[in-house]
């Protein structure tokens, strides 16, 4: 007949503790507390919202500007692609109020004036360079960028974002007199802080 051993309280605690370590700290893992923090990537090349377009498809950079949601009448601004959740935002060169894009700016005596912008495309998390996910129907205290230090900004705040530009040629229209080829670009946030 074979007896089970009996383990002394001493190891039997060290056992559970053991165990219950390993337990939490599956946990944690699994809800990302476990990770390492997110480390600032070394600064991109310094740039505007004016020049960034003529930056090399690419290519790391560094810009300053007042954070905004994209003007536009159609749309969710954040979606899922490959398992990756991100939203598409604009920085703009200067405060203000931009165009809304919308019937009345068209209709309005005085539209507003354009203002400088470029598209920027933003991962949804809790780390620097990372947003709050956006409903399909928010409001302007939704909009919230993580920054640097534990900071947020908000719908116009300036920020400085790194991040890698992408540029592409667009050909002229030949079906409209004049055309001009052009430059469209975006940059993919991976940093975030408030302005030096």
């Amino acid at each position: 007949m074979h007896r089970p051993t009996r383990r002394s309280s001493s190891a039997l605690r060290a056992s559970l503790t053991s165990a219950g370590l390993a337990i939490v700290g599956a946990a944690l893992v699994a809800a990302g507390c476990g990770k390492a923090a997110k480390k600032a990537p070394p600064p991109g090349k310094p740039t505007t919202v004016e020049t960034i377009c003529g930056e090399t498809d690419g290519a790391a950079v560094r810009v300053t500007g007042h954070f905004r949601y994209r003007r536009a009448m159609t749309g969710s601004f954040c979606y899922s692609t490959d398992g990756h959740k991100g939203c598409d935002m604009t920085l703009y060169a200067t405060g203000g109020t931009p165009p809304s894009n919308t019937i009345d700016d068209v209709l309005a005596k005085e539209p507003p004036k354009e203002i400088p912008l470029v598209w920027v495309h933003v991962p949804v998390g809790g780390s620097p360079g990372e947003m709050k996910n956006l409903p399909a129907r928010f409001a302007e205290k939704d909009v919230a960028l993580h920054l640097a230090g534990g900071g947020v900004a908000h719908e116009g705040d300036p920020v400085t974002l790194d991040g890698q530009v992408h540029v592409r040629e667009e050909p002229a229209d030949p079906a409209v007199p004049g055309s001009k080829p052009g430059r469209h670009c975006w940059l993919v946030v991976t940093w975030a802080q408030a302005p030096s």
